[in-house]
């Protein structure tokens, strides 16, 4: 499995967000580790899914 991974500056400019909306985005996140608000059941993917590919042996 190949992995990307970004920076911030990158990322911003894939999303073609504004700096408003990307605030509102960090302070969702922040808001969520504090533990000021929660995510609906179904976003939140089990951990399994997450490592199904280690679990079901497909290592890349």
């Amino acid at each position: 499995m190949k992995v990307t991974i970004l920076r911030e500056d990158e990322i911003r400019m894939c999303t073609g967000m504004d700096q408003e909306a990307v605030n509102a985005v960090a302070l969702g996140f922040t808001r969520l580790v504090e533990g000021k608000v929660s995510l609906p059941l179904i976003i939140r993917l089990p951990r399994i899914w997450l490592d199904l590919p280690k679990e079901i042996g497909i290592d890349e």
